[in-house]
């Protein structure tokens, strides 16, 4: 008898992580019926993140805010830890058309906000990957209450078009995050800007334009200087949300395969497996 692991991803688009193990396990189980199937569903901070820790954490809460949609929920796991994901309401299979200069972050920053002021809160795990946007995270922060003004003082809109026309940013009715802090867990290790950067690298991939990808570049850089903070790896992570969320709300980044690894026990897991399926 063998010990197997089962731990895929999610197949984006196709099926949960949760239904391709399953499956797999079935598969295997028809030709070896005598071995033992460890069943654990992963992700790696992107599409899947909920629903694999979930899966792990049988305990954990789902937290709704139907005001953002009817479906729309955050995770309190038993450690006073909250999980937010991105791609579950700002995601890139949301929408019916991608829309590169115009897609935004704001339903993230509401569930954001919901989960800091939640008095059960202790920490915030902010899940990225899957966006459909490149506005680094400003629409999440405008959600947690950030301004954002232009040089004649009005208010800028929504979208990576937008982020160029920001002159000042206003942090006086921003929601404090909680005392424990806030952990994005990135799947990328890409910096904001350059030619390894997130809209020269992911941008394409959500509809942009050779001529939109400089454009959404340009401003991005323009959005580095006006917050003061310094690009790093991991920063371009669901199209610079990593970079807005660390620069303003003080975040800090995290490998997002290394701590759900943990958080869904997977390391103890493989330890004297025969065999691992990814």
């Amino acid at each position: 008898m063998s010990k197997v692991v089962i731990a895929p991803d999610s197949f984006k688009g196709s099926a949960t992580s949760i239904e391709v193990a399953a499956a797999i396990a079935k598969g295997w189980q028809s030709v070896r019926p005598s071995d033992e199937l460890i069943q654990i569903p992963f992700a790696d901070g992107g599409e899947g993140t909920l629903l694999a820790l979930e899966k792990a954490q049988p305990s954990a809460h789902r937290i709704y805010c139907p005001d953002i949609s009817p479906d729309a929920y955050w995770l309190l796991l038993d450690d006073a830890t909250a999980v937010v994901e991105l791609a579950q309401v700002s995601g890139i299979t949301h929408l019916a058309k991608l829309n590169p200069m115009g897609a935004h972050t704001f339903a993230f920053g509401q569930l954001l906000a919901d989960a800091a002021k939640h008095s059960g809160v202790r920490r915030i795990f902010a899940a990225l990957g899957g966006s459909a946007s490149t506005d680094a995270g400003v629409g999440a922060l405008m959600a947690l209450g950030f301004e954002f003004l232009d040089r004649d003082g009005s208010a800028v809109g929504l979208g990576g078009a937008e982020i160029s026309r920001i002159a000042t940013i206003i942090s006086a009715k921003a929601i404090a995050p909680p005392k424990g802090g806030v952990i994005v867990l990135v799947d990328v290790q890409s910096p904001l800007l350059g030619t390894n950067g997130t809209a020269t690298v992911f941008a394409p991939q959500k509809g942009a334009t050779p001529a939109q990808v400089l454009e959404l570049d340009k401003a991005l850089a323009h959005f580095v200087g006006i917050s003061g903070h310094a690009d790093s790896a991991g920063s371009g992570a669901a199209g610079g949300t990593a970079f807005g969320l660390c620069a303003l709300w003080g975040a800090t980044i995290r490998s997002g395969a290394e701590t759900i690894a943990e958080l869904s026990g997977l390391n103890s897991a493989i330890i004297g497996a025969d065999l691992i399926i990814t």
